[in-house]
């Protein structure tokens, strides 16, 4: 009997827990309606190995047990004494149930005999055999009974239970209900919440397959014996029978409880447990789905309350806040004391995102984070994302990278950036130097970006995407405080950053070229880019050619991109009819760093023969339209018209062109685009009128080539109109274009 006083501790507590609901022990009162004899009890343990009997006791409706007692021996029997008096039991006969035991602190499973007799009967006119030889007997039941494995695909459809594998449970002796267990313990340190231990399984309820209650709840300074009934422990060990249960005294569930101390939270448990009676119990609905589909059971709530169902992957959505430092909004300060709540779901897609919002002297980095294969692991992960570590930003991977300082050179001088715009884990670095400050040693290298999303609350407040930049790295938590903009400009930093002019690395051409010219020859231009080259990964060039006025227009320009483009060809391509040349290439270390098919000088060359082949000509050879009959096109600029964007070429032509400005809005909300687009927008819907009807009047003969104010609706509008005339190629120029008149100084816009 030595195991019981092992026992007994923990089993007299853990009804004591209960006194408040008290379910156990009305559960043992409904269950001796209508019983009158002698229950007797032996049991079996096979590893460790123990053998013993409990002493007769009369069963009635009058009987009363002591549940509140503290003797410990007369405790560790009402755990088996209750099992056995509610299986249903003929009289004068006796059941096999299987009960948990703990033997010398290790929780077992004991093969557990009920006898159910008239006190006239004794135990061998029940078991017709003599007592001396109920242990061999027991032996040998406990070889014929007990399961080999917890697992048996031959009953496949008609189990009970199924394991955390989606596999069918063995068949226990008297054993109905099935037991759900899943847990997750967190250490949590100055820098980071780690998961230290977890563990989970699925199957009928059986001692020996039970986490180590007493031992989690001491970590997490909870009372053991009430932690572990809490987790219906007692009432899962001693319902055995569906016809047993009544849902007014007991109904099987599932609870989900997080263990933490709010002031010390070195430890934080997060625990659910399901007790259910086998699979038609709605209670086992949810762990038999998420162990059939493999499914991942996550937190959900927030920080402060929480709770748990499963999900094909768990999610949190997280509010990182960041001081503006100085009203310099490139220059962020992550301010844990300003963090929002976390708030934790299930979720079907997997769907991570970041989005960084201004409000005020703020940015909020908002950040919805996905995680699948761990229990509660969407709670571990945002848990971690509400920590700072770093002076600029909470850095989740500092661990591998330390803090991070984000800098660019810019007019000779180096300039601060938090690292907070941008993804920092799919950013790629280049190790440029090592050095020192105050003894401690940082990295320097040249950093290709990924931005955040950024909302339009935070337009024209974040970093430009047209630099070069640089990140700093450092080692120890808030490190990146002591790299300031007067750091930087140091002649100690200044000094050690000399070697970015001398290391060979990739480089892109950056910059841009502009060109006005009446020669046809563009191949044989004298051209003389002024452009530099910086560090990159991935380099474009862009061409867009235009020839109105009888003259050349070219546009080129030249810059680093990162990520790769998902069109990043190196192929001079022209792309669309307003004759664009686009050419992507991955950047070169030797000079003079171009590819040469995409030289802009392959691009003149190639647009030479395109402009032959469209009979495009210069000054003195125009091509004006004489034979056949064409459909003309008007060149004017599309402002807020629906349909063309930057392309200039408006159908139907030979009316001109307009440009239309209510006078209390600014520039950038002028609508423009030729006469005869708006009247045929006009005619298939009338409301347009409403939006550029004015333009209409740039029909009568004294508007033409000038700008008027109209006054209509209450409204005051500066139009102005221009009439086309001069036709090359199918497409009609006025002489002086709307746009230039619009843009004149002498006009009092926005």
């Amino acid at each position: 009997m030595l195991w019981l006083y092992a026992f007994c501790a923990i089993i007299a507590n853990y009804v004591c827990a209960f006194r408040k609901v008290r379910p156990m022990e009305d559960y043992f009162y409904s269950c001796v309606q209508g019983l009158d004899g002698v229950f007797d009890i032996y049991y079996l343990s096979a590893d460790p190995y123990a053998y013993g009997r409990l002493d007769s006791f009369k069963v009635n409706r009058n009987v009363k047990f002591d549940f509140v007692s503290l003797d410990e021996t007369y405790k560790t029997d009402n755990l088996m004494r209750v099992g056995c008096v509610c299986t249903v039991i003929q009289f004068n006969s006796y059941q096999y149930i299987v009960m948990p035991m703990m033997i010398d602190g290790l929780m077992s499973d004991a093969l557990t005999l009920c006898i159910y007799r008239d006190s006239s009967k004794s135990v061998m006119d029940v078991m017709n055999l003599p007592t001396d030889s109920l242990e061999h007997y027991m032996i040998a039941q406990y070889v014929v009974q007990m399961p080999r494995s917890l697992v048996d695909y031959t009953l496949e459809g008609k189990h009970d239970c199924i394991n955390k594998n989606g596999q069918p449970s063995s068949i226990i002796p008297g054993q109905k209900m099935c037991y759900y267990y899943n847990y997750v313990l967190y250490k949590k340190t100055n820098l980071y919440v780690d998961t230290i231990e977890k563990r989970s399984d699925n199957g009928p309820f059986l001692g020996s397959q039970l986490p180590d209650f007493k031992r989690l709840a001491n970590i997490t300074l909870q009372d053991p014996l009430a932690f572990a009934n809490y987790q219906w422990f007692a009432m899962c060990a001693v319902v055995k029978t569906a016809e047993r249960i009544d849902s007014d005294l007991w109904k099987p569930d599932c609870v989900y409880t997080e263990y933490k101390d709010n002031e010390h939270p070195l430890y934080t448990l997060e625990i659910a447990t399901c007790c259910c009676n086998a699979a038609t119990d709605p209670a086992c609905e949810q762990p038999m789905k998420g162990a059939r589909d493999n499914l991942t059971y996550c937190s959900i709530g927030n920080q402060d309350r929480k709770n748990g169902e499963f999900g094909n992957f768990c999610a949190t959505t997280i509010h990182q806040v960041y001081v503006i430092h100085e009203g310099n909004w490139e220059l962020l300060i992550a301010n844990e004391g300003k963090t929002k709540e976390a708030k934790y779901f299930p979720a079907k897609q997997y769907l991570p995102s970041v989005e960084i919002q201004c409000a005020g002297y703020y940015a909020i980095v908002s950040q919805a984070s996905y995680c699948s294969g761990t229990s509660f692991c969407n709670s571990h992960l945002g848990s971690n994302l509400l920590i700072k570590r770093c002076h600029y930003s909470f850095a989740l991977d500092f661990k591998t990278n330390g803090c991070a300082v984000v800098f660019y050179n810019e007019t000779g001088k180096l300039h601060v950036v938090s690292p907070a715009w941008f993804d920092m884990e799919k950013s790629e670095v280049y190790h440029l130097f090592t050095s020192t400050h105050n003894g401690f040693s940082y990295d320097v290298s040249a950093a290709f970006l990924v931005f955040h999303k950024i909302s339009e609350s935070c337009k024209s407040k974040e970093p430009r995407t047209d630099r070069q930049y640089y990140v700093l790295h450092c080692k120890f938590s808030n490190c990146d405080e002591n790299y300031t903009e007067s750091f930087f400009n140091s002649k100690e930093f200044y000094d050690a950053f000399q070697i970015v002019d001398h290391v060979k690395y990739p480089r892109c051409e950056n910059g841009s070229i502009k060109l006005v010219t009446t020669d046809g020859d563009l191949h044989k231009l004298n051209v003389q880019p002024k452009t530099t080259h910086i560090i990159a990964l991935y380099c474009t060039f862009l061409l867009t050619f235009d020839f109105r006025k009888q003259k050349y227009y070219i546009d080129m320009s030249f810059w680093p991109v990162y990520p790769r483009p998902p069109d990043c060809n190196e192929q001079l391509t022209q792309l669309g009819e307003n004759t664009i040349y686009y050419c992507c290439y991955a950047a070169r270390a030797d000079k003079p760093y171009i590819n040469p098919e995409c030289h802009y000088s392959t691009a003149l060359q190639k647009l030479v023969i395109l402009l032959k082949a469209k009979s495009i000509k210069g000054p003195g050879n125009q091509n004006r339209t004489s034979i056949g009959i064409y459909e003309n096109a008007d060149d004017c600029e599309q402002r807020r018209i629906g349909q063309f964007g930057n392309y200039r070429q408006c159908t139907p032509g030979g009316a001109g062109c307009f440009h239309l400005l209510q006078m209390d809005l600014t520039k950038k909300d002028v609508v423009a685009s030729c006469i005869g687009h708006a009247e045929n927008l006009i005619a298939s819907k009338g409301e347009y009128y409403d939006n550029f009807g004015e333009a209409m009047i740039c029909r009568t003969p004294e508007s033409r080539d000038s700008c008027q104010y109209v006054y209509e609706g209450g409204k005051l509008y500066l139009l102005c109109c221009c009439q086309s005339e001069d036709v090359y190629d199918h497409v009609a120029q006025c002489t002086e274009d709307s746009k230039m008149m619009f843009h004149e100084s002498d006009h009092p816009l926005k």
